[in-house]
């Protein structure tokens, strides 16, 4: 392979495209696509599709993660699957639209024990750098429009409850 194939593959690999199709008290559920995947994921909070890309990262091994995690279960390593990467293909790309949001997601770097990238609002057409997950959290947060918010909804009609 040469090297402009494999920097292609690498950058697809740190490539997704995450649709979020609804938002409810903060909670986010939606889809993912990534060219490991042979079909969409589907996540029900966000945590849970961090969790689906970290596995996504682990598997490939790209990007590399400079940290090991640790957890309360155990110090024994996190087994790495063998993840196929199929023909890079984008047709994904053009017809998943989220009902919400749709985003465009590159990690570039796992250092520090979180993420580094850009993410791409793709229906406003802006694109934002994040130095951590947190911050990207923040960033998908931030694109919610306040109408599709249906906690602000709730909030809204306890007020004029009370």
């Amino acid at each position: 392979m040469s090297l402009a194939a494999a920097g292609i593959m690498r950058r697809e690999a740190c490539t997704a495209l995450i649709c979020i199709d609804s938002f409810d008290d903060y909670s986010m559920t939606g889809r993912l696509y990534h060219s490991s995947l042979p079909h969409e994921a589907y996540f029900r909070s966000f945590m849970e599709l961090i969790e689906t890309m970290e596995h996504i990262f682990n598997s490939l091994d790209y990007p590399q993660s400079s940290m090991t995690l640790r957890s309360f279960e155990g110090t024994k390593p996190a087994e790495r699957a063998e993840v196929a990467i199929p023909a890079i293909s984008t047709s994904y790309t053009n017809k998943a639209k989220g009902d919400t949001a749709t985003f465009r997601l590159r990690v570039m770097f796992r250092q520090n024990a979180t993420w580094q990238g850009t993410i791409r609002w793709i229906e406003a057409e802006k694109e934002e750098n994040f130095r951590s997950v947190l911050e990207l959290l923040h960033l998908m947060d931030s694109a919610i429009p306040n109408h599709m918010r249906d906690s602000e909804k709730t909030v809204d009609k306890l007020e004029k409850v009370m």
